[in-house]
């Protein structure tokens, strides 16, 4: 089933090294995804757009057209801009308290 909402819960099943079964949040990025995200999501569907109206299997890899042409566009590629790496729980802090800092400053400057 899709997911309808960030506070929707997933089944998740990992087979390796043992089948473990967990239920976790909805990724934020589900609904929200980073600008990389998007490119390859789109890179991904040009490329498999390429194969409308083929049949069979590609003579070269003896892989279905669509996949064909998404091994030959995305192999190698790199996005324009990549997912940032999350940000650890001091540097969430740190902002934090930069922005409220800010804020005040704001509040501060209104009243002269």
């Amino acid at each position: 089933m899709k997911a309808q909402s960030l506070q929707d819960i997933q089944v998740v099943t990992r087979r390796r090294p043992k089948t473990t079964t967990y239920l976790r949040a909805v990724p934020h990025t589900a609904f929200f995804p980073h600008n990389g995200q998007v490119e390859i999501r789109t890179t991904f569907a040009e490329a498999a757009e390429k194969a409308k109206g083929k049949e069979g299997l590609c003579p070269c890899h003896r892989l279905p057209w669509a996949a064909h042409y998404v091994l030959k566009e995305t192999s190698g590629s790199m996005v324009a801009h990549p997912t940032p790496p999350p940000m650890k729980e001091w540097e969430k802090r740190l902002t934090s308290v930069a922005e409220a800092f800010e804020r005040l400053a704001l509040v501060l400057a209104e009243r002269k």
